[in-house]
């Protein structure tokens, strides 16, 4: 590389190589490589990473199907809630109008209170 850019230089005029030029001029273009790297790196680094992109895909799709399942149940115990919240309404209401016959019936039955006997 250092003969190549001597060689360039030994005319007054001549502007100094960069080194992509002389990589360019010692290495001839090719495709496999990248400025400033030389040749690419290997199908390895490209695998482990796919393979990393993969398992980091895997765990997130495992963690959604977690996320769903405790939703789900969810869901599930607030429809239980809701029902007993119903059936807790319904017996409310059926005390309320057996205290409303009962205090009926003390009113107008015996005419007197109960705290007189």
């Amino acid at each position: 590389m250092l003969r190549v850019q001597d060689e360039h230089c030994s005319t007054p005029e001549a502007q100094p190589l960069t080194e992509e030029e002389i990589s360019m001029m010692v290495l001839k273009s090719r495709s496999g490589y990248v400025k400033g790297l030389g040749m690419r790196p290997s199908s390895s680094l490209k695998t482990s990473t796919s393979s990393s992109s993969i398992q980091y895909t895997q765990q997130l799709e495992g963690r959604v199907e977690e996320l769903q399942d405790a939703n789900n149940k969810l869901e599930g115990r607030v429809e239980e809630l809701q029902d007993a919240n119903f059936r807790l309404e319904e017996k409310m209401d059926c005390i309320i109008q057996y205290l409303r016959r009962k205090g009926d019936s003390d009113i107008y039955g015996s005419g007197r209170s109960s705290s007189t006997n």
